[in-house]
């Protein structure tokens, strides 16, 4: 574990770099605001170790505020990148769960105003059911608005409909 300087608190290294490695990837170039019709490039996929999409990022390393006050350091908001219904994960740097983060309506407007900021115009979210809650992450239940939002800016894939043929021979193909 490693020292950080004047915290006094041993963190693990491997935090430090993850979080070095999401600014890095997360830091803002040119036009801070994407177009609303923007491709679905705007928003990286996370791939696992073996190249498969996992996750499309939908904001990186942020502090969000509870209704208490306090402080919520953010490692990422992001959606698996293909599914049944784009649930919205929220990973923390801390232990939230004794918190239930999920029902605190500061914080979800919170994250719903970084959603909006990056295009998002529908309704707000609730909380998913309770057994998807971790213990460093919340899980939040979009509505129908947001899955098609998701689906035309950034290419996720609702695996409710039928897809195309070609679609589901790659979604086998990739994982």
């Amino acid at each position: 574990m490693a020292n950080h300087k004047g915290t006094g608190h041993a963190r693990p290294a491997g935090l430090s770099l993850l979080n070095a490695a999401l600014r890095r990837y997360f830091v803002p170039r040119g036009d801070p605001e994407p177009a609303r019709d923007a491709p679905a490039a705007t928003a990286p996929i996370v791939t696992s170790p073996g190249g498969k999409p996992w996750h499309i990022l939908m904001h990186g390393p942020t502090t969000l505020v509870d209704s208490a006050r306090r402080e919520h350091a953010v490692l990422s908001i992001s959606i698996p990148a293909r599914g049944y219904i784009p649930d919205v994960f929220v990973q923390f740097e801390r232990d939230v769960q004794h918190l239930a983060l999920f029902d605190d309506t500061v914080l979800v407007q919170g994250v719903m105003c970084l959603l909006r900021n990056r295009g998002y115009e529908g309704p707000g979210f609730d909380r998913a059911e309770l057994g998807m809650q971790q213990r460093k992450s919340i899980v939040l239940e979009p509505p129908a608005a947001f899955r098609k939002w998701v689906t035309r800016r950034f290419g996720w894939v609702d695996l409710s409909i039928d897809p195309d043929p070609r679609v589901e021979r790659l979604a086998r193909l990739q994982g």
